[in-house]
């Protein structure tokens, strides 16, 4: 039996728009809140290792999967060459949106963050009238065409914020709007399931993370980070890691049950209360800039 076979496809026509509305509201929710505990990681506790924390969160996900296929609460292909290869792409891209949102998120301030994660957006709508010939309405370029203008508001600013974090979020919103991209096509090409999917791109990056931090000489320093006795530092990083795993399936669910610009949009909803939250709970002196705060306020009311 092929893996077409086993896995069954369903189109996002076969569900409901409540299920549509509660996988997109679970997505937002659970990216809003590993958002601040990896801030708190990588910015409060200083862990500036984000290719091991990558790797954990890997490896959380990929034994959770494991766990609950031999409990008997879900179902994960074996392993296929063939799939592997198809499936190769998205992983990349799946590494690539990772690794730059982490080191985005260390180098700048939730709400600049948040307000220039919002270019996800502009991206996939060039995506999709360059590749697929598919233009939006002008009603949603404007509305984005003014987060874009709100965005780069709010990253001048912002005088906590560097070049390398403003590059790195760029690249971010690229592999993001790709990897949103990739979710569908694998799974519309390989047949398998969303969980399917995202079992081969955690696999298929384990070992992309892991020579990344080797190269990078992380295994010699996280041996030496010093708040390992730390119960709060524990906590946070468990917790980004048990995220980590549900926020990667709620992304490939609602990719697939909604479109790849539809999962844009609702991120974009939830990088604003990431930016009101990020204003409240950890503030900076970026939060007192005029020029700041009406970039963001520009964004919310895009």
């Amino acid at each position: 039996m092929t893996v077409q076979q086993k896995e069954s496809v369903e189109s996002p026509s076969s569900h409901s728009m409540l299920y549509c509305i509660g996988v997109s509201l679970s997505y937002a929710a659970v990216s809003v809140a590993i958002t601040f505990v990896n801030k708190v990681v990588l910015s409060v506790y200083h862990f500036e290792f984000e290719q091991t924390l990558i790797l954990l969160q890997l490896i959380v996900g990929s034994m959770a999967m494991l766990c609950l296929s031999e409990a008997g609460l879900c179902r994960i292909p074996m392993f296929d060459t063939k799939v592997a290869i198809k499936a190769l792409p998205l992983a990349i891209w799946f590494f690539l949106y990772v690794a730059t949102g982490l080191g985005s998120l260390r180098s700048l301030t939730v709400p600049t963050w948040s307000a220039l994660r919002r270019l996800t957006a502009l991206f996939i709508l060039l995506l999709d009238a360059l590749l697929d010939g598919r233009a939006a309405p002008v009603r949603i370029w404007l509305s984005v065409l003014l987060m874009i203008v709100g965005a780069f508001l709010a990253a001048a600013g912002d005088i906590d914020g560097d070049v390398m974090g403003y590059a790195h979020v760029v690249c971010n919103c690229l592999s993001s709007a790709m990897y949103l991209r990739a979710v569908g096509a694998v799974k519309k090409d390989t047949g398998l399931s969303e969980l399917g999917v995202l079992y081969y791109a955690n696999l298929l990056s384990l070992p992309l993370v892991a020579a990344a931090a080797t190269m990078g000489g992380e295994p010699a320093l996280v041996i030496r980070f010093e708040h390992w006795a730390d119960p709060w530092f524990i906590a946070a990083a468990a917790g980004s890691a048990s995220m980590a795993g549900a926020l990667n399936y709620l992304v490939f669910l609602s990719a697939t049950v909604n479109s790849p610009l539809t999962t844009s949009i609702v991120g974009q909803a939830k990088n604003v209360v990431g930016s009101l939250g990020g204003l409240v709970l950890l503030p900076t002196a970026a939060g007192r800039d005029p020029v700041h705060l009406a970039g963001l306020g520009l964004g919310l009311a895009a």
